[in-house]
């Protein structure tokens, strides 16, 4: 059975002016007995369209900020076909 959870995590904006200024927000995280997170990494990333995702302590963490709305559907139907 898979777990699903929403997971605290912290954003970094990137270089510039003020590299190491980190930004709190949420994930959701997935994780299954079963499958590695390696492994459901691969199937959201060798999906189409492929989606990014990261690996935090054994969780697989799909992070939504940067999601625009028009894409949330889409976004849905992938993970969907990755927890099949």
């Amino acid at each position: 059975p898979w777990t699903i959870e929403v997971r605290p995590v912290e954003g970094r904006a990137g270089g510039g002016s003020m590299p190491l200024r980190s930004t709190p927000g949420w994930a959701v995280g997935f994780k299954h007995p079963e499958v590695t997170s390696d492994a459901i990494e691969k199937r959201f990333r060798n999906g189409e369209p492929p989606v990014i995702t990261r690996i935090v302590d054994d969780w697989v963490l799909l992070d939504l900020r940067t999601v625009p709305v028009e894409r949330e559907e889409v976004l849905f139907e992938r993970t969907l076909e990755v927890l099949a």
